[in-house]
């Protein structure tokens, strides 16, 4: 019994001794298993590395809605100008501008004519075919004449037949067109087209019209060289060489000479080919190395080279062909121009009845300050004679000057550009909270009678 026991007891310390061995085994290989797979030094870079992508993915969630909103605010699209504004004279002049080319637009009655449809919204977009681009989309083709033959008979692509006199229930029929070619609920048919001083040149304001005469005759120092005989109206020329006074006069009032264009730094002899087609409204300009002549408001351009006499011509013919090399600086512009049709200039008070260039060169005599007076207060003005006012030229007096009972006058401070711009936009702010306005109150009203 006591051998048996003892060898009981023998065999189960074996037991515990193998179970307990198995175990610590066990336990060491589990604990070596991460020191033998991952060395101890790549344990800190994976950490590091694990602790980087979460500071990353965590940056670029909060960094995500700024980038998102600059992105959208970089591909926004500016609003564009609306279609319908009948009382902005730069987009009627922008749409006047596309029937300019003679290739596209063929002249027309008056009646039918290019302002007409440019008043009431439309735009030439080819040959005599109109367009209200942005607006109801309508398109018309506004076609006065048949196309001329050929030798065969066929009709030549792209041309009239001048020939042919125009039929009256034709035009008629277009001067309805301009209207109720638009679609029924177009603001250009419902609502009316633009005023008829549209086109009105900005000539009151004195700092404004003397900034468009500086600039004017600073491009036309480009084409000076081929500016050669031009016709021009009685009592012009004599401005040229006063003009100098307007310029010093006008410099000293505005106290910033370095601002101003000097209207006179060509030379004495070159002075009055670049003055007198600036006081006409026409501006100098190089297209394709040939010179023009251009004016900003009817779109006209004049080739200089077709004034050039040929220098084999004989005296006999010379004379005969004079007219024939003297460019018209008044009626070469458009017959709608206002620089030229004072029907269309529109001019009010004392300039009613004027076209631009009489206008102008009345507020150029009335700014130039005579040798006499150079010394008295930059607020004086010319005085008004007998002389003058005989003359309609110089009887033109701009709207910003009052008169008194001897004859003077005496200006009253003028605005600058930047002012005026800022008072326009100031106005159309006003007119449009004021459309808003009364758009949301129709609204209403209507919402309160279906209710």
């Amino acid at each position: 019994m006591a051998v048996a026991l003892t060898t009981s007891k023998r065999k189960f310390n074996k037991l515990l001794d193998s179970l307990t061995s198995s175990s610590q085994t066990s336990l060491a290989t589990l604990q070596d298993v991460p020191s033998t797979s991952t060395p101890q030094a790549k344990r800190p870079r994976t950490s590091t590395e694990s602790s980087n992508s979460i500071r990353s993915a965590s940056t670029s969630i909060t960094t995500r809605p700024t980038a998102k909103l600059k992105a959208t605010v970089a591909d926004t699209p500016p609003r564009p100008a609306p279609n319908y504004a009948p009382w902005n004279q730069a987009a009627f002049l922008a749409r006047l501008r596309t029937f300019s080319d003679v290739k596209t637009w063929s002249p027309k009655p008056d009646s039918v004519n290019e302002v007409v449809w440019a008043k009431r919204g439309w735009i030439c977009e080819a040959l005599n075919r109109v367009a209200c681009k942005g607006g109801c989309e309508a398109r018309l083709v506004v076609q006065l004449r048949p196309k001329r033959k050929n030798a065969d008979g066929e009709d030549i692509d792209g041309s009239e037949d001048y020939s042919i006199e125009v039929e009256e229930e034709l035009v008629q029929r277009y001067e309805r067109l301009v209207v109720e070619g638009h679609a029924e609920d177009c603001l250009w048919r419902k609502a009316g087209g633009c005023k008829e001083d549209i086109m009105r040149l900005s000539l009151v304001r004195e700092s404004v019209w003397k900034d468009d005469l500086r600039e004017r005759c600073r491009s036309l120092q480009d084409v000076q060289e081929d500016l050669r005989d031009t016709k021009t109206k009685p009592g012009v020329t004599d401005l040229v060489p006063l003009l100098q006074t307007l310029d010093e006069s006008s410099s000293c009032e505005m106290g910033t000479s370095t601002a101003t264009v000097d209207i006179t730094e060509a030379s004495g002899s070159s002075q009055p080919k670049i003055l007198t087609p600036a006081l006409f409204g026409w501006r100098g300009a190089v297209e394709a190395s040939n010179p023009i002549l251009a004016c900003a408001t009817c779109f006209q351009r004049v080739g200089l080279w077709l004034y050039h006499r040929p220098r084999n011509q004989s005296l006999d013919s010379a004379e005969h062909d004079d007219d024939l090399f003297v460019l018209d600086l008044v009626h070469k512009h458009r017959e709608h121009c206002p620089w030229r049709n004072s029907e269309t200039q529109c001019g009010v008070g004392k300039s009613e009845g004027l076209a631009g260039w009489e206008i102008l060169v009345g507020n150029v005599r009335l700014s130039i300050r005579p040798s006499s007076t150079n010394n008295n207060t930059a607020g004086s003005a010319v005085p008004v004679t007998d002389s003058a006012a005989s003359d309609p030229v110089e009887n033109a007096i701009p709207h910003t000057d009052t008169g008194t009972d001897d004859g003077a006058f005496v200006e009253t401070p003028h605005k600058s550009r930047q002012e005026i711009e800022g008072e326009d936009k100031a106005r159309d702010s006003r007119l449009r909270k004021l459309r808003r306005a009364l758009s949301l109150k129709t609204t209403m009203a209507k919402l309160k009678k279906k209710g």
